[in-house]
């Protein structure tokens, strides 16, 4: 159950968006998640963050990195958008021949969960909608999910 969840969040945190999240202020973070944070980033990188909100759970945004950490300061998973170019060409080469045509690409990002498992999620748009494309460490998509609007 608890992997079927951290999988789900997975999914949801890639989107990231502004309507899913409530940007806060660092000083409403609980103290254990901010502590935790500045554990994992170091002092410098924890004053740059932009925190946001879903329900329990508090992401830290800084560039093109996204860590969420549940309400105990405990990772939930990591993710970094990348560049087209640094997907792994299987990968993209799979997406391009069954998915591009229909769901075009807009961007990727690299995903680790606090397990370890590693994934790369490529984000396409069709009617209005983002569609994820989720592929495991062995270059398989694992999953394909569409978001709400």
């Amino acid at each position: 159950m608890k992997k079927a969840f951290t999988l789900a969040a997975a999914m949801i945190m890639a989107v990231a968006t502004a309507n899913a999240q409530e940007i806060i202020k660092s000083k409403s973070v609980p103290a254990v998640v901010l502590s935790q944070f500045t554990a994992d980033a170091g002092a410098k990188n924890a004053k740059k963050a932009i925190w946001y909100q879903s329900g329990d759970y508090y992401t830290a945004v800084i560039d093109d990195k996204n860590t969420r950490y549940n309400s105990d300061g405990n990772l939930i998973w990591t993710s970094t958008k990348i560049e087209k170019a640094d997907i792994n060409a299987e990968v993209l080469n799979a997406y391009n021949t069954k998915y591009e045509s229909n769901y075009p690409y807009q961007w990727a990002e690299d995903v680790v969960l606090d397990s370890g498992a590693k994934y790369t999620f490529i984000i396409g748009r069709k009617d209005g909608h983002n569609y994820f494309f989720k592929y495991n460490d062995k270059n398989l998509m694992v999953e394909k999910k569409a978001t709400s609007k």
